[in-house]
């Protein structure tokens, strides 16, 4: 709650009108900000961890082909 009062504050003085956080309008924003930082945090860490098996993955195989050779 106080970061929404804090976030609150930044912008009153940028729209130079009180932002009502009870609105209908407020809590679908907000709602839909929340669900993309969700959403873009996952891909990227998804995207992280796949990347990751990939060296490995590929590591083993440079190793193997250096031990058969």
């Amino acid at each position: 709650m106080k970061l929404i009062r804090q976030v609150i504050a930044a912008i009153n003085p940028l729209t130079g009108k009180r932002i009502s956080t009870s609105s209908l309008q407020f809590r679908l924003t907000l709602e839909l900000l929340v669900l993309s930082i969700l959403g873009l945090s996952s891909v990227a860490f998804w995207a992280g961890w796949q990347r990751s098996q990939n060296l490995v993955g590929a590591h083993k195989k440079t190793l193997e082909s250096l031990l058969t050779s």
